[in-house]
């Protein structure tokens, strides 16, 4: 089916001046992202790479690059890698959001400060859950690491049951709200991954033919 018959099997009622309308503002969307896209890679030679201090670890290194980049390129290539990584949640937080489960009321007040009780979500408590006391053991079993009862407490403070959202995804956030502040616009897969195509174009471009 092409795009105009889409078009007007999803807008019932639909004139010929609407689609055009519609064929017009996509096209103004499509050209003003390549716009986007040259004027980056224009940039890119005057935006200077982070540098890397020398005590910096390697694995510090990504984090350095997504806090304070302001290379379109480094961030593009970082925001790609984020999101593959982004369902391999190996973290404690990801072990007890997936095994967690409702809990007595009272093992909060046990092994928490009753003050934060207002905080959490009523969901969490179940007179006839199971113990956190159980959960922890468990939960340390299949994370093949210590989980106490005090990480469970910290947890149901922090979220509420289905809203856990990993680290990886809160860097991507935090890295879309720097880009949009950097570049006025809002950064996607598929913007990131023809920016980094087109670098790497103009650079096998440049690559000179040693004979």
């Amino acid at each position: 089916m092409s795009s105009k018959s889409n078009f007007f099997q999803r807008n019932e009622g639909a004139t010929e001046e609407d689609y055009n309308r519609f064929a017009s503002q996509v096209g103004q969307r499509i050209d003003n992202s390549h716009k986007h896209q040259q004027l980056l890679r224009f940039a890119m030679q005057f935006i200077p790479v982070t540098i890397i201090p020398a005590f910096i670890e390697p694995h510090e290194a990504g984090d350095l690059v997504r806090t304070s980049s302001q290379n379109p390129m480094e961030l593009a290539t970082i925001y790609l890698e984020l999101l593959a990584e982004e369902r391999n949640d190996f973290s404690k937080e990801g072990a007890i959001n997936e095994h967690l489960r409702p809990f007595p009321k009272e093992n909060f007040e046990r092994w928490g400060d009753k003050n934060w009780l207002t905080d959490v979500a009523k969901s969490w408590f179940h007179a006839e859950g199971t113990p956190l006391d159980v959960q922890a053991m468990e939960i340390s079993d299949y994370y093949n690491g210590e989980v106490t009862e005090n990480d469970l407490i910290e947890f149901v403070i922090q979220w509420k049951p289905g809203k856990y959202r990993t680290v990886h995804r809160r860097q991507l956030d935090d890295l879309e709200k720097r880009w949009l502040e950097l570049f006025g616009f809002k950064l996607s897969k598929r913007y990131a991954e023809a920016l980094v195509g087109l670098i790497e174009q103009a650079q096998e471009e440049e690559t000179p033919v040693p004979f």
